[in-house]
């Protein structure tokens, strides 16, 4: 594969792109981005996110119902604010049928809980397009009162790439930037997305401008 091929982006422009926040220290999939720059290294998939009416025991696996989800089985998606904060957390899905799914990397704790889920916009890394790549990303935002930690990080499937995380505290309303570079090994199937935190409390924060870049 050519190396002028390799390379892909999502971002956000003059947005108002609110990333909701459920639970204190918890990681939420970044939603809204879009794509950008993709040539062939990579498989561009928006966000989604739903509301959990209830959960089941399937075999030691989180089971949950959510109408009409519309997720796929190998999606990544982040639960939280969960009545059992056991159930909060990183999972790839397994579809059932178009109102369930299992979360294949949450073990089942209570039944009859409720919460929410996000599945970030991402980038698949196609078919032959494995190797080290360099990622990049910058993320312009803003939160409805001062002093709130954000804390950003990028993630391979359910890994965190702890070696991109970035924080900042906001001591005001108005807007903040933070970004961060590095190299990562990238396979073909690896998904690519990233997730945020409130480290505060559960207050929301607002993106204007992000893009996350990759490129071999």
């Amino acid at each position: 594969m050519g190396q002028r091929n390799e390379k892909s982006s999502m971002y956000l422009y003059e947005a108002s792109a609110t990333q909701t926040i459920n639970t204190t220290n918890v990681y939420h999939a970044i939603t809204g981005l879009l794509e950008g720059s993709v040539n062939g290294a990579t498989s561009y998939k928006a966000s989604l996110s739903g509301s959990i009416s209830l959960t089941a025991n399937n075999g030691g696996v989180l089971r949950c119902t959510d109408v009409g989800h519309g997720l796929d089985t190998g999606d990544y998606i982040t639960l939280n604010g969960m009545g059992d904060a056991a159930h909060n957390g990183i999972t790839r899905v397994t579809v059932i049928d178009t109102d369930v799914f299992d979360c294949d990397d949450i073990a089942y704790s209570s039944s009859a809980d409720t919460g929410s889920w996000q599945r970030g916009a991402s980038m698949t890394i196609n078919y032959g397009y494995g190797g080290i790549y360099n990622i990049s990303f910058s993320i312009t935002g803003s939160v409805g009162a001062a002093n709130k930690n954000i804390k950003v990080e990028a993630y391979k499937n359910i890994t965190p790439l702890d070696e991109f995380a970035i924080e900042r505290l906001f001591g005001n309303t108005g807007y903040g930037n933070a970004g961060s570079t590095g190299v990562a090994l990238l396979t073909s199937g690896d998904v690519l997305w990233l997730a945020s935190e409130n480290t505060t409390d559960a207050a929301d924060w607002t993106i204007r401008h992000a893009n996350i870049n990759i490129s071999k």
